[in-house]
């Protein structure tokens, strides 16, 4: 940690190079950035080439609130010494499943785009018991989405009253943090544990 913030890195293919040498782990890479694991609860992601996922990762973490936050991945450290972060530190999140929905928060995911979601989802809830919701309702994250992205969650309002994490969910959309239509994708939430719960999170906010 001491080397990662006291160098100016050159580039970012620079620090890529270092991370190798390291002996860390690349678990995942795309257009905008490389992530490896540092160990099993930190990972480091870097710019690969564009610097906009961190930019938007660190800018809305510095401006959520304290409640907000518990629905992302915690950032430990960032790279102070440029303006667009070369690089961040951030909690190490799991792949979040349709079955996590239902056992953790008592939620359907919702409907599904392919015949392919619709096998994984079978597969995944033979894993448990259908969950029932603690307030019997039958919430449906997938149509709550697509009727927030149409403007009108009129049909929630006893839910956003007595579901803490649903309300949360509606601050983070309404400040513009995440995209509703991002969210309706399995792959971009994530699994956390935290202070010895395991919790669903928005898998990060730099998509």
């Amino acid at each position: 940690f001491e080397t990662l913030k006291s160098m100016d890195w050159n580039n970012c293919w620079e620090l890529d190079a270092y991370c190798q040498r390291c002996g860390l782990s690349r678990i995942g890479s795309g257009a905008g950035r490389i992530v490896y694991a540092i160990d099993d609860n930190l990972v480091i992601k870097i710019v690969n080439g564009r610097h906009e996922q961190n930019d938007a990762e660190v800018f809305a973490y510095r401006n959520m609130s304290p409640e907000l936050r518990e629905f992302v991945p915690a950032i430990f450290a960032y790279d102070k010494n440029r303006m667009r972060p070369m690089w961040i530190i951030t909690e190490r999140v799991l792949p979040a499943s349709y079955a996590d929905f239902q056992k953790l928060l008592g939620i359907d995911f919702g409907s599904y785009q392919s015949q392919q979601d619709i096998k994984d989802m079978n597969n995944d809830l033979k894993t448990y018991s259908k969950y029932p919701s603690e307030k019997g309702n039958n919430l449906n994250l997938m149509m709550f989405l697509e009727d927030y992205g149409e403007g009108d969650i009129s049909l929630y309002m006893n839910d956003l009253k007595h579901n803490k994490w649903l309300n949360t969910l509606l601050q983070m959309l309404n400040h513009g943090f995440v995209s509703y239509y991002e969210l309706e994708n399995i792959e971009n939430w994530g699994l956390v544990h935290r202070n010895g719960k395991t919790s669903i999170v928005i898998l990060d906010t730099g998509m």
